[in-house]
């Protein structure tokens, strides 16, 4: 979850932007233990969504903003209602965030209970694995994990979102590999891997089909229309 574009009227929101990602634990499962072409019939794992809240003229000139679907325009009126209805399916909930004062804080004052048996912060779960002592940003996560991005679309709270659960699944290879060393590692993590993609793949610009290959598995509904454009940039843009 992120949340951008922040407006506050006596301390109250009353104009943001929210980006939500969704992955199903058992979508993981079924990818680890089925058959590749069982695996296939969900292409598309981590579904992320961009709800632009009592702020319609914003996309006027920002439509090409959000790399994993389209944008949607809500009242505020409707937002407890429209995340009952998306996270119904998903519980019991982990909340993942990036940071996470700004969207807990939000979800307090509006009164929105997603009720999470758990909170995990990217900033925090990063630095073990990676050995750091400071929390890193989420560019510089997605520059460590070598996840595709362009630099102009992030702070983009769909985006953002999007980014911040595949950075997760880069947090957990990590440390199993760290702990494992030349060990042998279990069966999950290459799954849990898909989403760094390597530099050999930014050599050339790709095709149609190969587009609809860069992040299959991982992205969104209309991410083979725009994002994979934008996301199969030459690896010095994120490197």
């Amino acid at each position: 979850m992120d949340v951008d574009e922040l407006q506050e009227s006596d301390g109250i929101p009353v104009q943001f932007h929210i980006g939500i990602s969704v992955l199903r634990t058992q979508d993981l499962h079924d990818k680890c233990h089925w058959p590749l072409s069982h695996a296939d019939s969900k292409p598309y794992i981590i579904r992320s969504y961009h709800w632009v809240v009592e702020d319609e003229n914003y996309f006027s000139t920002h439509d090409n903003t959000f790399c994993f679907g389209k944008h949607k325009c809500l009242p505020l009126a409707d937002l407890d209602k429209r995340l009952k209805k998306l996270l119904a399916r998903c519980f019991p909930l982990i909340l993942v965030v990036h940071g996470g004062h700004r969207e807990i804080t939000l979800l307090q004052k509006l009164n929105l209970s997603l009720n999470p048996i758990f909170t995990i912060d990217t900033t925090k779960a990063a630095r073990y694995p990676l050995q750091a002592f400071y929390d890193f940003s989420l560019k510089r996560l997605l520059k460590e994990f070598n996840i595709p991005f362009t630099g102009e679309h992030l702070h983009i709270a769909g985006n953002d979102a999007h980014f911040t659960l595949r950075v997760l699944l880069m947090i957990a290879v990590s440390d199993v590999r760290r702990e494992l060393g030349s060990k042998e590692v279990p069966a999950w993590v290459p799954v849990f891997d898909c989403p760094r993609c390597h530099s050999s793949v930014h050599k050339r610009q790709p095709g149609n089909e190969e587009r609809r290959g860069l992040l299959s598995g991982w992205g969104g509904p209309n991410v083979v229309t725009r994002s994979q454009r934008r996301l199969g940039v030459d690896s010095a843009t994120h490197r």
